[in-house]
């Protein structure tokens, strides 16, 4: 099956991988290989901006209220993959917070902010997954 087929595929639906195939496909008409959307995405993160759709708190709290189940379950996953004791102790890492007790971090974690960091980290690590799935080098 080629990779644009398995694509198509991977964005039916309504959950979290199908809106991040379903963004693939989209920005693949603006690239020559579809290698070069991955990489783009990896290069800046969503940080970047290259997320239109998950630019404004508005879109990424919404996109983490939508999406939360499959988000903490990623993000569970992940962090027993990665050999953290608890999935906190990956989120701390992702919103830079090394030690709670400091001044301040905590205010981090603030729901819109803590929301933005988590639908960031879910859309890339989803698009990290795909791109494993189609097995396109990162």
């Amino acid at each position: 099956m080629n990779t644009l087929k398995e694509l198509e595929k991977l964005s039916e639906g309504t959950g979290l991988k199908a809106f991040v195939a379903t963004w693939i496909l989209s920005k693949n008409e603006d690239y020559d290989q579809l290698e070069s959307v991955f990489e783009d995405l990896f290069y800046g993160g969503c940080a970047s901006g290259i997320v239109s759709e998950l630019i404004y708190y508005t879109d990424t709290v919404a996109f983490y209220d939508k999406h939360k189940d499959e988000i903490w379950k990623l993000a569970i996953k992940q962090a027993g993959e990665l050999g953290y004791d608890h999935e906190w102790d990956l989120i701390f890492s992702l919103v830079g917070i090394k030690d709670i007790q400091c001044d301040g971090t905590w205010e981090l974690l603030k729901d819109t902010q803590f929301k933005n960091v988590m639908a960031w980290y879910a859309f890339e690590e989803t698009a990290r997954e795909i791109s494993y799935e189609l097995e396109i080098e990162n």
